[in-house]
């Protein structure tokens, strides 16, 4: 795929992820060590809270214009496995893969973007 020049854009539109708070500064001491447990247990528990899976990955998208990749058989043998069950029938494995594509580009854009612009050389 060529991107030169080509800034990365949402076609579809993704659900953000709520924003996690700051972990907590545990210099201080002075604080209750059962307070320091309980709040870093809910700072981990919003950490490791996830997006909404079946809202992000599991809806099927009509795709009209398409090009063809390759991907391993045994990734395919996987995903296609469990996708039956968990889409349920109602979720092609191209609009899985293609939701996941966007919601990578979506989650890492800052960086995309950043690692993009550092390698473009510009001719004078």
């Amino acid at each position: 795929m060529m991107v030169a020049e080509v800034p990365l854009y949402r076609v579809q539109e993704i659900p953000k992820q709520p924003e996690v708070a700051p972990e907590p500064d545990l210099t201080h001491k002075e604080e209750s060590a059962e307070f320091d447990v309980e709040n870093i247990k809910a700072q981990k528990k919003k950490r490791n809270s996830k997006p909404n899976f079946v809202e992000i990955f599991l809806k099927d998208n009509k795709i009209k214009d398409r090009r063809q990749i390759y991907i391993s058989k045994e990734a395919y043998d996987k995903v296609s496995g469990y996708l039956k069950y968990i889409g349920k029938g109602d979720v092609s494995l191209v609009s899985y893969v293609n939701n996941i594509l966007f919601h990578h580009m979506d989650e890492y854009r800052e960086t995309i973007n950043e690692l993009y612009n550092n390698n473009i050389s510009t001719p004078l």
